[in-house]
C-alpha cells in the first residue's frame, strides 16, 4: 500500500490546471470554432471561464472531466492505492446524478451496475461496438494516479491502463493514459527543473513499456497499431503544426478520439509559452473543449506548476458555485475536494499558511463549529452548513461519538498569531481530527469562539 503523498505546487496545479481547463472549455464545447492555423496561438477574451454551454453551466462550473478525476482521486486517498473495484464503484455512484456523461462511459458504467467485473466492462463495449471505440473519456480522469504514484513507475502503469480499461478498453486509450501519467510524474518529481522536453520524452518511453503489458491481451497488431499512432502524435506534438486539422484526424471531425486530446495537450506542452496561453488556445479552438482543456490543463499544471496558473482563474474554480439544477452533484464532486482533507499527522504550519487563504493586511480567524450538523449524503468529510456560509479557510474536523464535527479557520478578519495557529494544529492532532480546505461566499467567524478550541493557558 502507497503512503498518502504530500501534494507540492507541481502537483497541486495538475488539480488546479485540469479544473480551470475543464470550465474554460465548458462554454466552447462541442463549437466549430474558427482559430489561427498552427503555430499560431488562438487569443481572446481573458475571462474564459463564463459557464454556459450545452448544460447551461454556471461561471467556473466544471464537467464530468474534474468530477471523474475526483472520483479517482477521492479512491486513491481512501484505499491507500489503485483499487479498479473502489474506482468503478465510485464512478457508478457518480453516474446516477450526473448530468454530464459520455456514451462509452456511461454504457460500461451500466454494465459495472449490473454485476460485471470492471476490466471486463470495458472490453465488451469495445468489442460490441466493433473494436473501433477510442474516446477521450480514460484519459481525462487519469491524472490522479500519475499524481498519487508519482514515484513508482510500474504501479503506476498497470493502475493506469487498469483504470483506462474500466470504460475505455482499447489499446490507444490504455496507453495514452500510462504515457500521459508518466509526463505528469516527471513534472511532480522533477523539483521543478523538469522541462517540457522531459515531460515529452518520458512519455514517450513509457509507450513502449505500456504496449508490452498489452501482449497476450490484445492482439499483437492492434497494440503494434496503437504504438506506432502514438508515437506519431507525440513527435507531431513537437512540429509547428500538430495535423489537427488533416482530414484523417481533425479536432472538430473526430473531437472526441483520444489521439486528438492526447496530441494538442503535448503540443501545447511544448508550444505554449505559459499556462494561460495553453489553456485559451486549447479551448478557443472547440471541439471537445473541455475534456481537451482538463487534459492540458493538467500536463500544463505539471510542468508550470501553481505559481504560473493566474490566482484569479484558481479562485473562480474554487469557488464556483453550481446552477440549480445541478447543485447536487456539482457540490459533491466540486473542485475543491481535490484539496482535502490533508490527514493531519502529515500537516506541518506551512501546509495551514498555504492552504488558509490571506487577505493583504490579515492573518488568521479562528471558528468553531455552531449547529453545523447537516451532512452530505455523498460523502460525511464534506460538510454542508444550513443558514450560514463560510469564507474560504480550513475546515477542521474533529471525530466524536455524534460524528466529526466541523471547525473552521478562516482567512480574513481579527489578527492572530502562528503561535495561536500551532496550538490549532496540535489540537487537531491530539484529537485525531483531519484539516481541509473550504470555500463558500460569505465569512462567519468570532473571536469570542476561539475558547472552544484552544486550551485556556
Amino acid at each position: 500500500m502507497c503512503s498518502q503523498p504530500k501534494l507540492n505546487a507541481h502537483a497541486r496545479a495538475v488539480f488546479a490546471g485540469l479544473c480551470i481547463g475543464d470550465a474554460a472549455g465548458v462554454p466552447r464545447e462541442f463549437a466549430r470554432l474558427e482559430a489561427p492555423p498552427y503555430p499560431k496561438l488562438a487569443s481572446g477574451p481573458r475571462h474564459l471561464m463564463t459557464g454556459g454551454g450545452p448544460f447551461s453551466l454556471a461561471p467556473a462550473q466544471t464537467t464530468d472531466d474534474s468530477a471523474t478525476a475526483l472520483c479517482v482521486w477521492q479512491s486513491l486517498r481512501a484505499c491507500g492505492e489503485y483499487n479498479a473495484d473502489d474506482v468503478a464503484r465510485l464512478l457508478v455512484n457518480w453516474r446516477r446524478d450526473t448530468f454530464d456523461v459520455g456514451a462509452q462511459t456511461a454504457a460500461a458504467l451500466r454494465l459495472i451496475e449490473a454485476g460485471v467485473e470492471p476490466y471486463e466492462a470495458g472490453r465488451q463495449v469495445w468489442e460490441e461496438r466493433g473494436r473501433r471505440p477510442a474516446g477521450n473519456g480514460s484519459l481525462m480522469r487519469t491524472a490522479p494516479i500519475a499524481v498519487f504514484l508519482a514515484s513508482d513507475p510500474d504501479a503506476r502503469r498497470a493502475a493506469s491502463m487498469v483504470d483506462s480499461g474500466i470504460t475505455h478498453w482499447d489499446p490507444r486509450c490504455q496507453i495514452a493514459c500510462a504515457a500521459f501519467n508518466s509526463a505528469i510524474a516527471m513534472g511532480c518529481t522533477g523539483n521543478g527543473s523538469a522541462t517540457a522536453v522531459d515531460l515529452l520524452t518520458a512519455a514517450d518511453r513509457e509507450i513502449d513499456l505500456a504496449a508490452q503489458l498489452l501482449q497476450g491481451e490484445i492482439e499483437p497488431g492492434m497494440v503494434e497499431a496503437a504504438r506506432v499512432a502514438l508515437h506519431e502524435d507525440l513527435r507531431l506534438a513537437r512540429e509547428p503544426d500538430p495535423h489537427l486539422y488533416r482530414p484523417e484526424i481533425h479536432l472538430h471531425d473526430h473531437q472526441g478520439f483520444v489521439r486528438v486530446a492526447i496530441r494538442s495537450a503535448f503540443w501545447h506542452l511544448m508550444h505554449a509559452p505559459t499556462f494561460e496561453a495553453g489553456i485559451a488556445d486549447t479551448v478557443l479552438r472547440g471541439g471537445d473543449a473541455d475534456t481537451v482543456g482538463a487534459i492540458t490543463g493538467a500536463l500544463l499544471g505539471a510542468l508550470h506548476s501553481m505559481d504560473a496558473i493566474p490566482r484569479d482563474w484558481v479562485e473562480q474554480v474554487l469557488t464556483a458555485r453550481p446552477t440549480p439544477a445541478t447543485a447536487i452533484v456539482g457540490e459533491a464532486y466540486h473542485p475543491r475536494l481535490f484539496f482535502e482533507p490533508l490527514p493531519i499527522e502529515d500537516c506541518e504550519m506551512d501546509d495551514v499558511t498555504r492552504l488558509a487563504p490571506r487577505d493583504s493586511g490579515t492573518a488568521f480567524v479562528i471558528a468553531v463549529y455552531a449547529d453545523f450538523t447537516h451532512r452530505s449524503r455523498y460523502d460525511p468529510r464534506v460538510t454542508v452548513f444550513p443558514g450560514r456560509s463560510l469564507h474560504g479557510g480550513v475546515s477542521i474536523s474533529i471525530p466524536s461519538d455524534e460524528g466529526e464535527q466541523p471547525m473552521i479557520v478562516s482567512g480574513v478578519g481579527a489578527r492572530f498569531s502562528e503561535s495561536d495557529l500551532a496550538r490549532v494544529i496540535e489540537f487537531v492532532r491530539i484529537n485525531r481530527g483531519t484539516l481541509t480546505r473550504c470555500w463558500n461566499d460569505d465569512m462567519y467567524s468570532t473571536r469570542e469562539l476561539l475558547a472552544d478550541l484552544l486550551p485556556v493557558t
